[in-house]
């Protein structure tokens, strides 16, 4: 498609050559139509987006097969019409071609970052886990110095409990238990 004019026309082609003698400037090749208003519902439809960019491949397609057969690209009437066929059975199918091209995009994603987004999501599970665990030894810590308290405490007196029962099971009397037992420690 080197040749800047087109034809105006396809029924105006020369018999003999089945070329176009009527020939535009490459500003008449433009022909807008409504398929992308059809296509695509707001700036954030992402599938709408992606099944014109179907559309217009389908399109450019077409204008090179049209080439390669005929010898020259299509006419701007010929372009009108075959914009104009696309209906809305063909552009839904259009619209189910780009949810699966997403769908594979994502898929071909996930497939890819799988390792690393389930590393990640272990390391912040990890992590918000052990910060819980933090928080709970801290918690504890605070209450540590009571619990080591009473158990010294209990160990102290079982000693306490031990030497009065020693002391009372070789004296007697209590007052020969506190002579018993300040001879022992003396």
């Amino acid at each position: 498609m080197n040749d800047p004019k087109l034809p105006v026309s396809g029924d105006q082609r020369d018999e003999q050559s089945n070329r176009a003698v009527v020939t535009a400037t490459v500003e008449d090749r433009y022909v807008h139509s409504n398929v992308f208003a059809r296509l695509v519902r707001d700036q954030n439809d992402l599938t709408g987006l992606v099944a014109y960019g179907l559309y217009k491949i389908r399109k450019r397609e077409w204008i090179d097969k049209h080439e390669n057969e005929l010898g020259f690209p299509p006419a701007r009437d010929d372009v009108k019409k075959y914009m104009f066929a696309w209906g809305d059975f063909a552009l839904n199918a259009l619209r189910q071609a780009a949810e699966e091209k997403l769908s594979q995009f994502a898929q071909t994603v996930v497939d890819t970052k799988y390792d690393e987004l389930r590393r990640n999501a272990l390391n912040e599970q990890t992590k918000a886990e052990i910060g819980e665990f933090k928080k709970l030894v801290q918690k504890q810590g605070r209450f540590l110095h009571h619990i080591v308290g009473h158990v010294i405490g209990f160990i102290a007196l079982i000693v306490l409990a031990a030497i009065f029962y020693f002391a009372l099971a070789h004296e007697p009397s209590l007052s020969g238990a506190v002579d018993w037992i300040k001879s022992r420690f003396q």
